[in-house]
């Protein structure tokens, strides 16, 4: 059987966040088919969630990681800006933004799991940022309250599986 590399699965995923976008379109699919899409597409979300802390992982520059997560989070920011100025009038309002959610999550990781010594005052300050950025990215990003905490647990329980199995268990119920 043939394995897919990271990038062939990032386009299928992309195309699978497009069917969760179609139904947006008023008159192009039923009701009943735009349920089946909006659960087909749950796992697009988690899925970039994963491969943003894989990237930061396996990164050999962090800083230009979050930058070009940052820079693709204006980007994006910038064309639903201006969407939403041009179809104001049609009462059009585009806010999703999956590179915030994801650059907000690799920003917790940097905080959180720097990758070098450091004293314990900066070790709190940088805990009280995540809880910070957590907090923040739960109300204000899309599918933070799900991608987030995701994020932190696949990063900080990648060598325990069962502790993040229970963690998931956890958010599960939780949501």
């Amino acid at each position: 059987m043939k394995k897919w590399s990271a990038t062939q699965l990032k386009y299928l995923m992309v195309a699978v966040m497009v069917l969760d976008h179609i139904p947006h379109i008023t008159g192009i699919v039923s009701p009943l088919w735009e349920g089946i899409f909006h659960a087909l597409t749950r796992c697009v979300g988690v899925w970039f969630a994963y491969m943003a802390m894989e990237g930061f992982i396996h990164t050999r520059n962090l800083k230009n990681y979050l930058i070009r997560l940052w820079s693709w989070a204006l980007i994006m920011f910038a064309g639903n800006s201006l969407l939403n100025a041009l179809f104001a009038s049609k009462g059009v309002m585009v806010n999703n933004n999956i590179f915030f959610t994801l650059a907000i999550g690799v920003t917790m990781l940097w905080l959180g799991f720097p990758r070098k010594e450091m004293d314990q005052k900066e070790k709190l300050w940088r805990r009280i940022g995540v809880a910070g950025l957590l907090i923040f990215g739960c109300l204000f990003t899309e599918g933070g309250i799900t991608m987030l905490p995701f994020l932190l647990i696949s990063y900080s329980c990648r060598n325990r599986k069962g502790l993040r199995n229970l963690l998931y268990a956890f958010l599960w119920a939780f949501l």
